[in-house]
């Protein structure tokens, strides 16, 4: 099987996970509408992955998708996206949560408006879900003033 081939399968079964963790486990605060809207977002990625347009059956094309898939899960905490970590772990498949707040705090600087959109999403949530001591959180606002002075 083609390596273009094997993403687009590891893909879809990230794809079935997150649609299956959002139905088992609904985020918190979600109402119905907001998960089947989630939902439906997720078939429509599924979609894509399956039955691309003829000029988008691609790597580059399924990257793109692939941002969009993980995004959520990528950005967001509590339950669903712990869920959502812990089956693609045990399903094997070659996907990795990333901290990009842990990159961003030991570089001490917002290189650009994307992390300081990043930051501002999830600064409240991780403060929340305690995935932040208050030495990091010294250090965002710090960085935040910073950025915004710019």
């Amino acid at each position: 099987m083609s390596k273009y081939l094997t993403e687009k399968e590891n893909l879809n079964k990230a794809i079935d996970i997150a649609i299956s963790v959002i139905q088992e486990y609904p985020p918190k605060g979600f109402s119905k509408e907001n998960i089947d809207h989630l939902i439906n977002t997720y078939l429509d990625f599924r979609n894509s992955v399956l039955n691309p347009l003829p000029n988008f059956d691609n790597s580059k094309s399924l990257s793109f998708i692939k941002n969009d898939v993980f995004t959520y899960f990528q950005e967001g905490s509590g339950v669903t996206v712990n869920q959502f970590w812990k089956k693609i772990e045990s399903n094997n498949l070659p996907f990795k949560r990333e901290n990009k707040l842990k990159k961003i705090l030991s570089r001490n600087k917002i290189k650009n408006e994307n992390e300081y959109q990043f930051i501002i999403d999830v600064f409240q949530p991780y403060v929340e879900s305690g995935l932040l001591n208050q030495l990091e959180i010294d250090s965002l606002n710090e960085m935040i003033r910073r950025y915004e002075e710019k």
